[in-house]
């Protein structure tokens, strides 16, 4: 597909599964060319600095990544601690509401590392993923086919995701729309995007520095960024229920899962899925036991 360019997102934390997930994800999307993997490098979060265990991590990610590059899986490497000027990347999106200095948000979460991918995307949409993602795709059509022929007619709709569990009985259900943005698992129209980047209520930009001044839940979530622009832009997410494609998140990545994540990965791509797993988001260990 010409007019996407998959991003996908990690960091050392995903060293246990990283090269698992990010194959399992590239083949669900082998039509897109453009496929770009950001590693979380930096070392300021959590004194990462002192941390022997984190730089160990990020070794092993940094070997995972080249290895997936040297075999033409992903078509480039970025590492956030060498990408351009920060302070350029803040304005250019943020127009400086954030300072370039907070590369987290309030949680832990990137903001840093999601802006260079916008900042990466040539293409009219940009699909990103959290690498901990696993999908189920349909031999048939691709979701993001069925999601951009749905997009291109509405000018409203600024990203779309696929379902985020298996359903019973394979029910498929009517598409959705509510104003929201997720990070683990977006497609995005950057057209819209770019027409809405700097547009935030003066309400949540007073409530942002109330909570700077205060020291308390700030910086705020890049979803929660991303949501505020749609709001003030009057635009919507698209949840699609009508296509087989679904999602399924790991709550707890602890090393049983890590054992057993071939097997499930398997199972997802192949639809085969234990009845205790249906209509849940997290994946649930007990179920694939």
């Amino acid at each position: 597909m010409k007019d996407i360019t998959l991003i996908l997102n990690a960091a050392p934390s995903d060293a246990d599964y990283a090269e698992l997930n990010i194959i399992h994800l590239i083949k669900q999307h082998s039509s897109i060319s453009e496929r770009i993997l950001i590693i979380d490098t930096s070392k300021t979060k959590h004194g990462n600095e002192l941390n022997e265990d984190y730089q160990n991590k990020l070794d092993k990610i940094i070997a995972i990544a080249e290895k997936l590059l040297r075999s033409s899986l992903i078509t480039q490497i970025i590492y956030t601690h060498s990408y351009i000027n920060f302070n350029t990347l803040y304005k250019k999106f943020l127009n400086k509401f954030i300072e370039s200095k907070h590369e987290y948000d309030y949680r832990g979460a990137p903001i840093g590392a999601y802006l260079i991918g916008f900042d990466l995307t040539q293409t009219k949409f940009q699909l990103r993923y959290d690498i901990d993602m696993l999908l189920h795709q349909p031999d048939v059509v691709d979701w993001t086919e069925y999601a951009i022929s749905v997009m291109n007619k509405d000018v409203r709709i600024l990203c779309s995701s696929p379902s985020t569990a298996p359903k019973k009985y394979n029910n498929l259900l009517k598409d959705e729309k509510f104003c929201w943005f997720s990070t683990r698992c977006s497609l995005i129209n950057m057209e819209i995007f770019y027409k809405m980047k700097h547009s935030l209520s003066i309400q949540f930009r007073i409530q942002s520095y109330l909570r700077k001044f205060l020291k308390k839940s700030y910086p705020p979530a890049f979803e929660t960024i991303v949501y505020q622009m749609m709001l003030k832009n009057k635009v919507t997410s698209l949840y699609i229920n009508s296509h087989k494609a679904y999602l399924l998140h790991p709550e707890n990545k602890n090393a049983y899962y890590i054992n057993i994540l071939p097997k499930i990965i398997s199972c997802i791509e192949n639809n085969n899925i234990p009845d205790e797993q249906l209509e849940k988001e997290y994946i649930n260990l007990s179920a694939w036991t």
